[in-house]
């Protein structure tokens, strides 16, 4: 476990402390293994994906560990109800949060792992023509064994804004 140079912990804390980073780890593991799993499927049927926020994140910079709650992904608006269907097909628990979330469930435990959203910019501007312009600028790689998009640097930082002004604006994504 590589630690930040200025953390002290006491020989009573260090285990106890490393316990709790492995947990995390391994949570991380099987979170990325059930996303890849559906994205797998949406590969299948032809549907690529952009990967959005801490998945993107994970493959920048590997070497940065956070844990992860869910991961998002964004589809092209005329994948969405392709996927929807897919999804139905292979009988996971969801909901759809607005015309434009899908929040997936791990059926075990109940709790989200897998957003996927159809539209980035909400009520932002031109919204059709920014996403078209994130996928256009996007490149295809290969993340966690499946094929996906990633965003640009500078794509990545805006949706991150936004995000933040949605998150800021609006309560229906706070319960996110």
């Amino acid at each position: 476990m590589k630690l930040h140079p200025e953390l002290r912990f006491t020989k009573y804390e260090q285990p106890r402390i490393k316990g709790l980073y492995d947990k995390l780890k391994f949570e991380n593991v099987r979170l990325v293994s059930r996303v890849s799993q559906i994205i797998r499927v949406l590969n299948d049927n032809g549907i690529i994906p952009l990967v959005l926020r801490s998945a993107s994140m994970k493959h920048l910079y590997p070497s940065f560990q956070r844990t992860e709650e869910n991961m998002e992904i964004l589809l092209n608006e005329h994948d969405f109800e392709k996927a929807l269907q897919i999804i139905k097909q292979m009988q996971i628990k969801f909901e759809i949060l607005t015309d434009d979330i899908l929040k997936i469930f791990a059926s075990n435990v109940g709790s989200e792992f897998l957003v996927i959203r159809k539209n980035l910019f909400s009520d932002i501007c031109s919204r059709k023509n920014l996403e078209r312009l994130v996928f256009k600028r996007a490149q295809p790689k290969d993340i966690f064994g499946v094929k996906t998009y990633l965003p640009s640097l500078v794509d990545l930082s805006f949706i991150t804004l936004v995000d933040l002004i949605m998150y800021l604006r609006h309560p229906v994504y706070q319960t996110m």
